[in-house]
């Protein structure tokens, strides 16, 4: 051993995979702050901290939004509140000793 650090088991594959993934993110969250066309509003560190946490977390919530689009209308069917209602009417009757 040399001293120079520790050994990682990545490969340049992984590294390069896990950058592209950044890269678009980031590229993503530049597209989502356009109304600032790239530009820093405030010299204030403390603004740029809060712009950059602001950009982060409304890029994530376009992400959440657009995966919950895609992805429930096919755990839910179409015809959901009927079929909930009528496992309530069933559920009730066969409470009650009701058939």
């Amino acid at each position: 051993m040399c001293g120079c650090g520790t050994r990682t088991n990545f490969s340049w594959w992984q590294v390069t995979a896990a950058t592209n993934k950044v890269e678009a993110f980031n590229g993503f969250s530049d597209w989502v702050r356009f109304g600032q066309r790239g530009m820093v509003a405030h010299n204030d560190p403390v603004e740029q901290d809060k712009d950059l946490r602001f950009t982060s977390l409304l890029s994530n919530l376009v992400i959440l939004h657009n995966t919950l689009d895609r992805t429930l209308p096919g755990i839910f069917a179409t015809d959901y509140a009927e079929r909930l209602e009528a496992a309530r009417r069933r559920l009730t009757s066969g409470s009650l000793g009701e058939e």
